[in-house]
């Protein structure tokens, strides 16, 4: 098992249109459940201005994200699959180090958020519209699947890697741009 660089002087950030920001409230300090002397890192407590700025960079992202080709939004879910896989090891340590689970499971919660990431590119080019008959003649009836927008993907803590991987990547693979809030005692593999 890799080791996590951690501890009281490995501080994170909010990643918000394409810079690391401080949280407007300053920080907080996750530690090991196992080792409850063992720091984690430390974390940005985000203000409301925050989420705003992150939601204003999200809606600035989504026309271009929006509009590119199917087969491109897969290409990238799978540059992120990839990008998961080969660090693997380091993401089950992370989980291991802020939640307690056991590695074993961590690395499972991986592999699966490998493959579930993988499916879902696949089903990006595959999202049809429906078209059902009606009762009125000479009438059919079409539903379109288009992007709606920002997704807000608020996770909880019992799994911090593959329950995020199951809310971002179908709202990508669909065009819309997403806000991601990991729980508060579990922010590192997000990080």
């Amino acid at each position: 098992m890799n080791s996590v660089s951690a501890g009281p002087d490995t501080a994170h950030r909010n990643y918000i249109d394409g810079q690391w920001l401080d949280g407007g409230a300053g920080a907080y300090e996750v530690f090991n459940p196992a080792r409850k002397a063992e720091s984690v890192g430390r974390f940005p407590l985000s203000t409301a201005d925050d989420v705003q700025r992150a939601v204003a960079a999200a809606h600035r992202a989504f026309p271009e994200w929006s509009s590119l080709a199917p087969s491109d939004r897969a290409d990238v879910l799978v540059a992120v699959s990839d990008a998961l896989s080969r660090n693997g090891e380091r993401l089950a340590a992370a989980a291991t180090a802020e939640q307690g689970k056991l590695y074993a499971e961590s690395r499972g919660e991986v592999t699966r958020g490998v493959k579930e990431v993988r499916i879902v590119a696949g089903e990006t080019i595959r999202l049809d519209g429906i078209v059902r008959p009606s009762d009125s003649p000479r009438t059919v009836n079409v539903a379109e699947r288009v992007p709606i927008g920002v997704v807000a993907a608020i996770t909880p803590w019992n799994f911090p890697i593959l329950t995020p991987l199951r809310k971002i990547a179908p709202a990508l693979a669909a065009g819309c741009t997403v806000v991601f809030k990991p729980a508060s005692s579990t922010p590192l593999c997000a990080a």
